[in-house]
C-alpha cells in the first residue's frame, strides 16, 4: 500500500514525513486489522519460509492498495 504512493517516507525535498503521511498511516492501520483478525501467514516477508508458502500456496496473496 505504502509502496504505490509516490510520497512515502520522505518527501521531494528528503524530509521524513512517515509521522504525518496520511497513506502510511492507512496502511498500518489496515494491516492491524489484519494481523488482529488472524488473515495472515504470520510469515516474515522474503524469508526462505515466506518463499517456501508462496510456491506451494500456503498463502493466497500479498495485500496490495488499488491504484
Amino acid at each position: 500500500m505504502v509502496g504505490q504512493s509516490p510520497n512515502q517516507y520522505y518527501d521531494v525535498s528528503g524530509r521524513l514525513i512517515y509521522t504525518t503521511n496520511p497513506v502510511v498511516t492507512a496502511a498500518w492501520t489496515e494491516a492491524m486489522k489484519v494481523a488482529g483478525g488472524g488473515l495472515t501467514a504470520r510469515l516474515a516477508q522474503f524469508t526462505q519460509s515466506w518463499n517456501q508458502a508462496f510456491t506451494t500456496g500456503r498463502f493466497a496473496t500479498v495485500a496490495c492498495r488499488p491504484g
